[in-house]
């Protein structure tokens, strides 16, 4: 099939939220903001981030990885991600500032918010003075600038440190020279004990780390693995000492802006099976508290830290691991885009040819031929509101229950006209 139209179209997607909050004055920046322990989109819509970790720079096939980043990331769910990176270093991992970059652009066009982390000393004695001057390099900088109004900062993974005060006066020092180097992105800090895990950090310094930021712009994330449990787990020899029914809502309740940076699936060899992960999911729900799997895929055996078996096999049932069969109808059901997506202009409108929509005109039933794997669809009428959002994981599309009339269907990056007699 052929082209039939070219109109000018603005897809106009409502955002959720009911009020929109204002930016405080001490923020300076154009992207997201937090304030009274929530997160915010540069419009003042309230954001709650959910979806994985992106092993980029490892674990298979890149050009595999870039079509999950564009693709199936996205169709799964997510309205976040976070992109996993390191300069180099023990893992054999080299990012750069262009392939980051490019990520980066990946995850915006595709609607998602990304969060860039730095991988160096994972688990290990902080390294702040390279990391601190690979995020201020001219490339780096430019890059947090030019995707201010999206990107958010993760400025190390789960740094060990020896005391709290030493977290506390270490990232109040990154926090300044970050500011000094004209980054104004939100900045997200990891927990700096066990590996990520600890959250008595935050909940003693916690405060202290965020007044000292002058945009005030600054996130917590806690890792959950070995150290923390779920009230349903029984324990013999030892009892982890974290529980997330009450720690979670516990920071919350602190007024800090808190999510959860990683945490596996359930593990039977017990390293990320001291917890019922759904339960952490359903507890983040109550709270308001936003979160990330690790991760979309691990490149390793061990399917609790994947939601697909292969990194090349898109998000078709039979790729999904246990993990990928609870999370990806969860997402699908309650991840919403932010808000600053919400508008989507395009001066073209089509019938084809990368897919094919038959029988067009239909009394209720269209065949989209031409599909990847499992899609998100967006449905608007003729005048451009949005009617609902779709996951389709084969080729049918039903408007049975909808009147009669012209509507436009966004797949990916492009609209195609349909009628419904």
């Amino acid at each position: 099939m052929h082209p039939l139209f070219r109109i000018l179209l603005f897809i106009l997607i409502p955002s959720l939220a009911f009020a929109q909050e204002t930016r405080p004055e001490y923020n300076t920046g154009s992207g997201f903001f937090v304030k009274d322990g929530k997160i915010y989109d540069s419009g003042g819509n309230e954001f709650i981030p959910m979806g994985y970790n992106a092993a980029a720079f490892w674990a298979g096939n890149e050009d595999c990885k870039k079509t999950n980043m564009s693709v199936h990331i996205p169709n799964s769910g997510a309205n976040a991600v976070r992109i996993i990176s390191q300069t180099a270093g023990a893992f054999g991992w080299n990012a750069n500032p262009a392939a980051q970059r490019n990520l980066v652009d990946r995850a915006v066009k595709a609607k998602m918010i990304p969060m860039l982390e730095m991988h160096n000393a994972t688990c290990d004695e902080p390294q702040f003075e390279n990391i601190v001057n690979y995020w201020t390099s001219e490339e780096m900088v430019k890059l947090c600038q030019d995707y201010e109004e999206y990107l958010w900062v993760n400025v190390a993974n789960e740094h060990n440190f020896s005391d709290f005060e030493a977290w506390r006066d270490g990232y109040k020092e990154v926090i300044t020279k970050f500011r000094e180097a004209g980054i104004k992105n939100p900045i997200v800090i990891d927990a700096g004990r066990n590996c990520g895990q600890n959250p008595e950090m935050f909940s003693t310094y916690g405060a202290e780390v965020l007044e000292s930021d002058p945009e005030r712009n600054v996130i917590f994330s806690i890792h959950m693995y070995g150290f923390w449990r779920t009230e349903d787990k029984t324990f013999t020899d030892w009892t982890p000492p974290f529980q997330v029914e009450t720690q979670l809502p516990a920071l919350k309740a602190a007024g800090l802006p808190i999510m959860v940076g990683e945490f596996g699936w359930d593990d039977p060899e017990g390293y990320a099976g001291n917890y019922t992960a759904a339960t952490i999911v359903s507890t983040c729900a109550e709270q308001g508290i936003g979160w990330f799997f690790w991760s979309f895929y691990d490149g390793t055996d061990k399917p609790y830290y994947s939601v697909i078996k292969n990194v090349c096999g898109g998000i078709v049932e039979s790729n999904l691991t246990p993990a990928g069969q609870y999370i990806l109808p969860y997402l699908q059901a309650n991840a919403s885009a932010a808000a600053i997506f919400g508008t989507v202009p395009t001066d073209e409108v089509i019938a084809g040819p990368s897919l094919q929509i038959y029988p067009n005109p239909s009394d209720s039933t269209f065949i989209i031929r031409g599909l990847s794997g499992p899609s998100r669809v967006r449905i608007a009428d003729a005048g451009g509101a949005l009617v609902r959002t779709v996951f389709l994981r084969d080729n049918i599309l039903n408007l049975q229950d909808l009147p009669a009339g012209v509507y436009f269907l966004q797949i990916e990056h492009t609209v195609y006209k349909v009628i419904k007699k």
